[in-house]
């Protein structure tokens, strides 16, 4: 078995500049979707991206998955959201509301 961390998704050039096209809105639309499905409990990171793909791929067609990873890192800066790991491995990172935080 591998011992050696995984190594963190890197966003392809056309995938930095497609999440760079994304609107005020539609970060802030995204950002509640992740905020709705994360409680004080830890989940795997990708098990909300996961839950996030049908509504994500309905409303947000120009902007790549890796989106929602992005924004991720940005609740965690921002102080939303507390993750363990790295969100870019996200089969190996969880993530939970950050404390005296709930869910709308």
């Amino acid at each position: 078995m591998n011992s050696a961390p995984p190594y963190p998704y890197e966003p392809t050039d056309e995938e930095l500049v497609q999440m760079r096209s994304a609107t005020t809105s539609e970060a802030a639309e995204v950002d509640a979707l992740i905020v709705a499905l994360c409680s004080s409990s830890w989940k795997k990171v990708a098990l909300i991206v996961g839950q996030m793909l049908d509504t994500f791929d309905q409303k947000y067609q120009h902007l790549p998955y890796c989106y929602i990873q992005a924004r991720i890192d940005v609740l965690e800066d921002n102080l939303v959201l507390e993750v363990q790991g790295d969100p870019w491995a996200m089969r190996h990172s969880e993530v939970r509301l950050a404390s005296g935080r709930s869910a709308a």
